[in-house]
């Protein structure tokens, strides 16, 4: 697997081997809505794994978990205000986590030869906020193996999301693979003083082979 940087354009695309209808594969909690706030606020002191996930490793400090932003920090997000590519007025923020630590969740979905998948995730883009934008790294594992994988920083500054997107295309040397439970990773990466990384509405595609 090769791993390279992306600016923001970011993309979505599903590419790879005919195939049967995609469907969706059930993530828990895929819009950090369980266990989120009602008003504009955040998880701190402690920091709050979202119900549903778990740490990909240990994450520094007390100040991450579900994040309701209001609308100085993305436009239209006032009380419940949802803006555009989120799910939800809540989304997970990174908050004090350094490089290479985030969240993760193991799926009840298996790893099927011949299916092609595609994950996304809203990546936000604080208002006016260029310190706070580090990047994220997205990975999609079959048990233990990474079988895709991208880093992506949103540099619109504009208090949007943006979709990220990364695309499995079967390659046969996977086909030990088969049966393995599929897990999804983020992690913070480049973090520089204040970085900051905040996601939403994560989803995945699956697309079976004929």
């Amino acid at each position: 697997m090769h791993k390279h940087i992306a600016t923001l354009t970011c993309f979505l695309g599903l590419a790879g081997l005919a195939s049967a209808s995609p469907y969706a594969v059930n993530i828990v909690n895929f819009d950090f809505e369980t266990g989120g706030f009602a008003i504009d606020t955040f998880s701190n002191n402690p920091g709050v794994v979202p119900a549903g996930w778990s740490a990909a490793g240990p994450i520094t400090g007390a100040f991450y978990g579900y994040f309701n932003p209001s609308g100085t920090t993305y436009a239209n997000t006032n009380g419940s205000g949802v803006g555009a590519n989120m799910s939800g007025p809540n989304v997970f923020y990174f908050g004090s986590a350094e490089s290479g630590q985030g969240i993760q969740q193991v799926l009840a979905e298996t790893f099927s030869p011949g299916a092609s998948y595609t994950l996304t995730v809203a990546l936000g883009s604080r208002l006016g906020a260029n310190a706070f934008t580090a990047s994220l790294t997205m990975m999609l594992y079959a048990g233990d193996t990474p079988i895709a994988g991208n880093t992506f920083r949103n540099t619109s500054f504009d208090g949007t999301f943006s979709d990220c997107s990364i695309d499995y295309v079967y390659s046969t040397s996977h086909a030990p693979l088969a049966g393995e439970f599929l897990k999804i990773v983020f992690l913070e990466e480049n973090v520089i003083s204040a970085g900051e990384v905040d996601i939403d509405n994560v989803r995945l595609i699956a697309s079976p082979s004929v």
